[in-house]
Order: structure tokens, then sequence, then C-alpha cells
């Protein structure tokens, strides 16, 4: 499973960020849950169209993605998330990888 990604067109399932605009890609980073949790605020209305500002994913916000646009003022605090979501993807493949090894 990915833990980041980048996307720079609009898909027929997800096209609510409007990347068919010159130069805008989108960075998306997959999160634990509480930590997505500190950053997003419940019930906010986000303007995902928004450049450099971080944002929950308009599509997979449910599963705990943040996205933003074009990071640049962003881009230490992407970062820093960036280094937290291969954390977790690291945690969540050694878990299952144990746990599969302790079937019978």
């Amino acid at each position: 499973m990915p833990w980041a990604t980048l996307v720079t067109h609009d898909d027929p399932y997800d096209s609510a960020s409007r990347l068919d605009r010159d130069g805008v890609f989108r960075l998306n980073i997959g999160l634990p849950r509480d930590r997505f949790a500190e950053l997003v605020e419940p019930g906010r209305e986000y303007d995902v169209t928004a450049l450099d500002v971080l944002l929950p994913h308009p599509v997979y916000g449910g599963q705990h993605w943040v996205c933003v646009l074009n990071p640049v003022r962003t881009w230490p605090r992407a970062r820093g998330l960036l280094d937290e979501a291969y954390d977790f993807a690291v945690r969540k493949f050694a878990n299952a990888d144990r746990r599969r090894s302790a079937r019978p």
C-alpha cells in the first residue's frame, strides 16, 4: 500500500482539487488516525483547490490522508509528515508480517 503519492491530473473520480490548472499537483500523505485528527478540524469546510495549504484529502480523508497542492511554504511541514507516514507504513508492514508469520 502506498503511504504517499503525487498526482498531476484529474481523474473522473477525483477532480475536486482542479489539477487541470497549469503546473498544479497534489502531494498526498497517509497518516495514523491520531496524527490526522491533530491536523484536521472535524466539520470544517476546506477549500480543496487552495494552493500550499495542508488539507484533508478530498476523497481519502476518511482513511486519514492529508494533501497539499504545490507545497512551497508548507514543504517543511509536509516533509515531516512524509517521515511520519513512512514510519507508520513500516510499522504496519512489520505488524502484518508478524501476524502472517504467527499463523500455523
